[in-house]
């Protein structure tokens, strides 16, 4: 049977998944290193396809009777993983070998019978902070009895789009594998498993994914404030900050004007609540030499002066007439302080910062559908961004906003890493297909 190797840029038909930089990120000189590039050009026809974060990949249809995938991979600590769908169905799940490999998707498929098959190939886990040399990419496919024309026909873009941004329990971590798997391994995570793929699935909607497993609002799980969500959110891929990540653009700012959503659903907030119960730590973003102290706090631990209030700006970057909006904010920051036993302060400016994330992701997708889901852990804890959105909705005059309560992890939903398992995924599912039907008329 014929046979054939064609680059993954001059697929016939070929869609693409998720956030890409729009240089020429497989390029490189005679010596081997990278060549610089302009992030305004188009990826070359001879550049890779970098699956850049969980839910990246690719989808094409051809009626090949044998398919193989080359990719390009290496990493220090966390190998990425694939999962391969068939017509809609996953086939295969696998860790991609370092360095060039291939791998067979189908192969003796009735020849001289014609059938389109529909491939899809995303990547199932997060990019890694920490580990500079994460890389994944595919490269080209090798086919074998195509019978027709080139082979594939073209994918039709979807005509939905939602963008899904949150920590691990939008990234699929313990969305596979049993409970009581706590190792830190790639092969807990799971985007396949994931909500925010099954809303695409049940709504036929191309979905696209910001998420970094205990990264948070305004702290990570540890307290930190260099791992926040609404520093990366406007970058390619702002958490993989090695020197070969950077130079096939993964800090290059991302182009919102590519890819319009209907909707962006947000799912932040647990791993802020947690950072309440952590010892201080260095805010290491702040300019400030020596680098300043901070703390979410219980309630009891400082004594609240309404002075603060005002030094804290935590009106943030709203314009308000007088000082009624400030009270209201802050009296809506003492009643849920009270409610949850938590500091004032630190409610008041959780809720500023998700204000001002609602802002920037309001800028980049000026007439999305924006959603605020909570509610796998401590549901309560919810009430600080349902009162949150409807701030920014009041200061703002932006109503296209809606607070969705997602179903809470029970024990018989718990999966890896203590994380929600495959059966809340799919609670949290059903809850948001519903809340998007109803809102946006699908």
């Amino acid at each position: 049977m014929s046979e054939k190797v064609i680059p993954i840029r001059e697929v016939p038909g070929l869609l693409v998944l998720g956030r890409e930089s729009t240089r020429n990120a497989g390029a490189t000189s005679p010596s081997g290193t990278q060549v610089s590039a302009s992030a305004t050009s188009s990826p070359s026809a001879t550049s890779p396809v970098v699956l850049w974060r969980n839910g990246s990949g690719i989808e094409f249809t051809t009626n090949a009777s044998a398919v193989w995938v080359r990719f390009e991979a290496d990493w220090q600590r966390m190998e990425p993983w694939v999962a391969i769908d068939l017509d809609g169905v996953q086939i295969q799940r696998f860790a991609v070998a370092r360095g060039t490999s291939e791998m067979q998707i189908f192969g003796n498929m009735n020849p001289g019978q014609l059938r389109d098959w529909h491939v899809r190939i995303v990547r199932e886990n997060q990019s890694e902070p920490g580990d500079d040399q994460q890389y994944l990419a595919i490269t080209a496919l090798r086919v074998e009895g195509v019978e027709q024309g080139s082979g594939f026909t073209p994918v039709e873009p979807y005509a939905r789009r939602i963008e899904f941004i949150g920590d691990s329990i939008t990234t699929g971590e313990g969305a596979v594998g049993a409970r009581g798997d706590n190792d830190w391994s790639s092969v807990f995570f799971s985007y396949e498993n994931s909500y925010a793929n099954l809303v695409g699935r049940a709504l036929n909607a191309d979905v696209r994914v910001c998420s970094q497993s205990g990264w948070g609002l305004r702290a990570d799980w540890r307290n930190d404030r260099a791992n926040r969500i609404p520093l990366i959110y406007e970058k390619v891929c702002g958490a993989s900050t090695g020197e070969p990540q950077q130079a096939r653009g993964s800090q290059d700012a991302y182009d919102f004007s590519s890819w319009q959503p209907q909707a962006v659903v947000i799912n932040l907030g647990t791993n802020d609540r947690n950072g309440f119960r952590m010892p201080a730590l260095a805010d290491t973003t702040s300019k400030l030499e020596p680098q300043p102290l901070f703390k979410e706090h219980q309630a009891g631990e400082r004594e609240l002066e309404e002075s603060m209030w005002v030094n804290a700006h935590i009106a943030g970057q709203f314009e308000l007439a007088g000082t009624d909006n400030l009270e209201k904010l802050r009296d809506d920051a003492l009643k849920i302080a009270t409610t949850l036993n938590a500091d004032a302060l630190d409610i008041a400016l959780l809720q500023r910062d998700a204000r001002e994330f609602v802002a920037m992701v309001r800028k980049n997708n000026p007439t999305a559908l924006i959603v605020w889901a909570f509610g796998l852990y401590e549901p309560e804890f919810g009430v600080v961004f349902s009162r949150a959105l409807e701030q920014y909705s009041e200061l703002s005059g932006d109503t296209n906003v809606k607070f969705v309560q997602l179903p809470q992890m029970r024990e018989e939903t718990t999966g890896a890493h203590e994380h929600p398992g495959a059966q809340a995924h799919q609670e949290c599912a059903q809850v948001l297909v519903k809340e998007l039907k109803s809102a946006l008329g699908w």
